[in-house]
């Protein structure tokens, strides 16, 4: 029966050998559908990785050029109204020494009336004196 019984088992153990053999096939030819897919899936997640990196550096260089240009264009219009302010500046002074000099030339002018009045003022108490007749002038308010 020993035999027998081998027999059997070796028969069963055939059969079962035979079942399980087309599964594992399947169960390859699944692992190796999966593996490519996961390839093609890691091909394109590259493929996605470097198309954003050359996104990435390209706007990064436009954003370099974009802050070059305000940079530029800032310190462009800085230097205008610092060219302009000086310019003003000059002008102001240049006004500010005219108006200097132009009230210096009426205190001046106002120095040498006030004389030229006391003057007028003592020939006409001289000619008064000489003739005796007292001539009213009108009164100045001194300044």
């Amino acid at each position: 029966m020993d035999a027998g019984e081998d027999r059997p088992l070796t028969a069963n153990a055939s059969e079962a050998t035979l079942r399980t053999e087309p599964d594992i096939k399947k169960y390859i030819r699944y692992l190796k559908k999966r593996i490519e897919s996961i390839r093609s899936d890691l091909r394109a997640n590259q493929n996605e990785g470097q198309s954003i990196r050359a996104e990435v550096s390209s706007l990064e260089s436009k954003s370099s050029e974009n802050s070059n240009e305000i940079m530029n264009s800032t310190l462009d219009s800085l230097e205008r109204l610092n060219q302009e302010f000086r310019k003003l500046q000059h002008e102001e002074k240049d006004e500010d020494t005219f108006v200097k000099q132009q009230l210096g030339a009426l205190n001046q002018d106002k120095t040498k009336l006030e004389q030229s009045v006391l003057l007028l003022s003592t020939r006409v108490a001289e000619s008064e004196m000489q003739v005796g007749i007292e001539l009213r002038l009108p009164e100045v308010e001194e300044a």
